[in-house]
């Protein structure tokens, strides 16, 4: 059995999803700390201009773990995600397919920084059919302290 481990990332690069398509078994560390400036809750994209950062503004108190940041929402930071993407890819050959997926996930207001990844990594893991089995480890319940040992708990 192959066993992959990743930190859930905002709108993952290819290479994520290359990455869990080659495990049996794909955990998404949402139990580690966050990472300010980190591509937890931030990447950018490709544009006419050059690369475009998306970030989705975040409060937490450090440290916190991942599956505990919230979204600051004062910031209409959807909006202007959705607004690039049109913007920047309207004319791409697929956006017209996609667009009500990322459309109806900017609208949304999202709590929680850990939702909003796992919603778009689940999207676009069934957009790539891949099939790798996804565990949340937050949802699990290593019984070890120890680093070494949480990940192998992870895996049993």
């Amino acid at each position: 059995m192959v066993l992959a481990a990743h930190q859930p990332h905002y709108l993952p690069w290819l290479g994520y999803f290359d990455k869990m398509d080659r495990a049996d078994v794909f955990v998404l560390l949402d139990t580690v700390q966050f990472e300010k400036n980190g591509w937890q809750n931030r990447n950018k994209i490709k544009t006419s201009q050059g690369w475009q950062w998306l970030t989705v503004p975040v409060t937490y108190e450090f440290p916190a773990r991942i599956d505990q940041v919230r979204i600051n929402n004062r910031v209409r930071w959807g909006k202007k995600h959705w607004q690039a993407l049109i913007t920047n890819y309207r004319k791409a050959p697929y956006f017209a397919a996609y667009a009500p997926f990322f459309e109806e996930t900017y609208r949304r207001s999202w709590e929680m920084l850990v939702d909003v990844n796992l919603h778009t990594i689940q999207f676009l893991k069934d957009v790539l059919k891949i099939e790798t089995d996804i565990k949340i480890a937050s949802r699990m319940e290593p019984t070890r302290e120890d680093p070494n040992g949480r990940l192998i708990d992870l895996c049993l």
